[in-house]
């Protein structure tokens, strides 16, 4: 399962990327979108800037994946950024999902755009389970997608907070 989509943001590039660093940015994005708990356990800058981030989620699990997946569970999110001021900015995500047979990759790749920027999203689960494998990896996609417009939608609040 593959999806793409863009998120528009009306400051800089390097503003958008210099906040995606924030430590307690990081830790509101996530409690205010719906984790139950969320810790920073490594952010490093050097050749890349390493953010790496476990939450605790919960999610609506569908009777029939539910030998496949737990409704609450841990997600570890590997961030690896790289780019220059100015950008663009682009991310190889890789998210462990505890307990689920399911591989998620997410790139990114902030853009400057006029005076503001966009972020270019792509998500794609992938899971090996013959037969209902792609049921498991559509499910957890698109709730991936879902929780990126939610991120999306507070980081536009947060953003008018400033």
């Amino acid at each position: 399962m593959k999806v793409s989509f863009e998120h528009k943001y009306s400051v800089d590039v390097d503003s958008l990327f210099a906040l995606f660093q924030e430590p307690d940015f990081i830790l509101e994005r996530y409690l205010e979108t719906g984790a139950l708990s969320a810790a920073i356990l490594e952010i490093s800058a050097g050749e890349e800037v390493l953010i790496r981030v476990e939450r605790e989620v919960q999610v609506d699990v569908p009777a029939f994946l539910r030998k496949f997946m737990q409704p609450t569970t841990r997600v570890v999110q590997t961030e690896r950024w790289r780019g220059e001021a100015g950008g663009p900015y682009v991310n190889d995500m890789q998210v462990e999902i505890s307990g689920t047979p399911v591989q998620l990759h997410v790139s990114m790749e902030l853009l400057a755009r006029g005076k503001g920027c966009v972020n270019r999203v792509e998500i794609e689960a992938r899971c090996g389970i013959p037969l209902i494998g792609g049921k498991i990896a559509d499910f957890v996609g698109r709730d991936a997608e879902r929780t990126a417009n939610l991120e999306y939608e507070f980081i536009k609040g947060y953003l008018k907070r400033r």
